[in-house]
């Protein structure tokens, strides 16, 4: 299976932001649930796999931004990992600096045993914080139940009695990054370096933009990628609504040709949304910067 990543933007109010998140599924962290497609799927990598990630931004005009490098990557969660090896009797516990979140008797079989501390684990998660899942191998994951690097280097202590064995490959938690979401919130000026400025400055232009959204693994090859397209329409969003509260409050009596006027550049700024979703990006990027244009020279003569 092929990742299928799933970038997310939104456009801040003031039309000087544009917010990139990484919405792509990742299985069975935290929370625990499944992705039909996504970070751990198959033989898809683990969000633990992407090293760095680079953008590369296609403005209205075509102005490119290549190699956009904001030291963004998915945020995770910090985990340990441990596998129980062996044992006929005895019992399971694990502590996180020093607190337990979770334990389990052997009963029949070492695997019934993990599942019961997996259970333990993630039954008292809202409580303590760390969640787990485990596999064949009888290896188990912990989690913490929030990204980013708060919870790393946390000790971590698997304890055995009776002869049941485990290894720990790290005896404190690590791998957390980035923060409590994976975003990150463009400005103009993250692109200074990797092209000119755009006349708008500090507001990004309206129209079509592409991103293309890269990652790369540990040796700087790269993973995969994804472009996708999308629509800003903040300034001409902006200067409408400036518009109608101008024609409101000075002039009451507005003739028909200001109307005309007014509801020819609703029209088109409709009409751009709609070839935008129909994927007609080139009239899509005309019709809109046409009716931002209509907008700014918009003079009201009362």
């Amino acid at each position: 299976m092929a990742l299928e990543l799933c970038p997310k933007l939104a456009i801040g109010s003031c039309c000087d932001q544009v917010e990139f998140c990484d919405a792509t599924c990742i299985v069975n962290y935290a929370s625990m649930f499944s992705c039909c497609d996504g970070y751990g799927v198959g033989d898809n990598i683990e969000v633990y796999e992407v090293n760095r990630t680079e953008f590369h931004w296609v403005f209205p005009d075509g102005t490119i931004f290549q190699n956009v490098d904001v030291d963004f990557v998915p945020s995770t969660p910090a985990r340990n990992i441990f596998t129980v090896v062996s044992g006929t009797t005895g019992s399971i516990a694990v502590k996180v600096q020093g607190v337990t979140i979770g334990m389990a008797l052997f009963t029949t079989t070492l695997l019934n045993m993990v599942v019961d501390l997996v259970t333990s684990i993630n039954g008292q998660s809202s409580v303590t914080g760390w969640t787990a899942d485990y596999d064949s191998n009888l290896q188990v994951t912990l989690y913490s139940t929030s990204t980013g690097n708060d919870q790393n280097n946390m000790a971590v202590d698997v304890w055995v009695g009776g002869n049941i064995q485990a290894n720990q490959a790290s005896l404190t938690t690590n791998s957390g990054r980035g923060t409590d979401s994976s975003c990150y919130t463009f400005t103009l000026q993250d692109l200074y370096e990797s092209g000119p400025c755009p006349e708008s400055y500090p507001k990004f232009p309206d129209g079509v933009y592409s991103i293309t959204y890269i990652l790369y693994g540990d040796d700087d090859e790269e993973i995969t990628r994804r472009t996708v397209q999308f629509f800003f329409d903040c300034n001409v969003r902006n200067c409408f609504k400036n518009l109608l509260l101008k024609i409101a409050h000075e002039c009451p009596c507005k003739d028909e040709d200001t109307a005309l006027k007014v509801a020819d550049i609703r029209n088109k700024m409709d009409a751009a949304c709609i070839m935008f979703s129909e994927g007609d990006y080139e009239h899509a990027n005309d019709t809109i910067q046409d009716a931002a244009r209509m907008c700014n020279d918009f003079c009201i003569d009362c």
